[in-house]
């Protein structure tokens, strides 16, 4: 776990599972917990909620932008996902709620979409992240210690920082059933995805 400030406790009680439309009412709930930084940080412009065309296209299970939540204690605590644009590249981004944060969720969550992605034939990533988040660029360049071969490289751009990553392999397997900290990605329901 990396954090800026001293480490909290990390959270061992997370689930990571596909989202979907059902999650709507639960990650329209955690936006309006996260504080307007972690929004503005997410979506790069001041905002009290998470864009409504952006999150229908998210929870549809479309195999071109696919997300995945994270639960604690029941209770969505944050949303990542991958858009595809273009052949095998996807633009990775991630919200993980203010109480949250530092904990273990962005890195799960980043962890698991991108061998969700790369099991759907990504092969290079991309995020756009402000020059002063250092949490999850950490955790992006964390991707690399988890078995994918790609480094990220950041360039500055008028929004921010943009990363790209490239060379990420197939992951070795993923099995089904309920992600936590010490088990794996929930991939059911993707063959009708």
């Amino acid at each position: 776990m990396h954090a800026t400030t001293a480490p909290e406790a990390q959270h061992t009680d997370i689930i990571i599972r596909l989202a979907g439309r059902r999650d709507r009412p639960s990650v329209e709930a955690m936006a309006r917990r996260c504080s307007r930084a972690a929004l503005a940080a997410r979506f790069h412009a001041p905002r009290r909620d998470i864009p409504e065309p952006y999150l229908s296209e998210a929870l549809r299970r479309s195999p071109l932008h696919h997300a995945l939540v994270a639960k604690v204690d029941n209770t969505v605590v944050g949303l990542a996902s991958a858009c595809v644009t273009g052949g095998e590249v996807a633009e990775l981004a991630v919200l993980v709620e203010d109480d949250h944060q530092n904990r273990g969720v962005g890195s799960l969550l980043l962890g698991d979409l991108a061998a969700l992605s790369a099991w759907r034939g990504v092969r290079r990533f991309t995020a756009l992240i402000g020059t002063d988040n250092t949490p999850i660029r950490r955790a992006l360049n964390g991707l690399h210690g988890r078995g994918y071969t790609g480094h990220w490289t950041w360039r500055a751009c008028p929004d921010g920082l943009e990363g790209t990553a490239s060379t990420i392999p197939h992951p070795p397997f993923l099995a089904v059933g309920e992600r936590s900290a010490s088990s794996c990605l929930d991939l059911a329901g993707l063959v009708a995805a």
